[in-house]
């Protein structure tokens, strides 16, 4: 069995003792982590502590990985321990990767059901929409604004995804900016 790490935990870790068997990848980028992910068995999130939702669980999840995590890794997603991952404390990975590596039928359905549920929930198309609707309702837009300024995002949106910029990408930033200045502006002039 070989363990890869993937991240920037590997930055301390380079100069200490680990076993054969645990190589260090560092941070990479998308292509990159893609490509591991299809290599992979197993994708392990063995969070101990922080605050929020952990996003690579939505890489690891969309990518049809069976995932094993620990509850606080699992935060803010809703998971299902032994229908979309598994749930456990980080003493039970090593029998809970036995278990997936000798059980493929459970292996396949966990990879399964986890990219159903990102697709489901969790897709970038789908939290946009979520926060247009929030946000039209907040706004309290008449539809005609409402459906100008959807017609642009869309547009913007897709010609963006086009040239395959990134969510991150100065491009992206620059069109979410442009699209505010078309924002109304409240009476006290915010």
């Amino acid at each position: 069995m070989k363990f890869l790490l993937v991240g920037s935990q590997c930055i301390p870790l380079a100069h200490r003792f680990r076993p054969k068997n645990v190589g260090l990848m560092g941070v990479v980028d998308d292509e990159t982590m893609a490509v591991l992910l299809g290599l992979a068995d197993i994708a392990l999130n063995p969070m101990l502590g922080g605050s929020g939702t952990n996003l690579k669980m939505a890489t690891y999840l969309a990518s049809g990985v069976p995932v094993i995590t620990t509850t606080q890794g699992a935060r803010g997603y809703g998971l299902i321990d032994v229908e979309q991952v598994l749930i456990c404390p980080v003493e039970d990975f090593p029998r809970k990767i036995v278990q997936l590596l000798n059980d493929r039928t459970l292996a396949e359905r966990l990879a399964f059901c986890g990219r159903r549920l990102v697709e489901e929930r969790y897709d970038w198309g789908r939290i946009g929409a979520d926060v247009a609707t929030a946000l039209w309702s907040l706004l309290n837009l008449p539809s005609q604004v409402r459906d100008i300024l959807g017609d642009l995002i869309d547009q913007a949106s897709s010609e963006i995804a086009d040239l395959g910029a990134s969510e991150d990408h100065v491009l992206v930033r620059r069109v979410a900016e442009t699209l505010g200045e078309f924002s109304p502006r409240t009476a006290s002039g915010g």
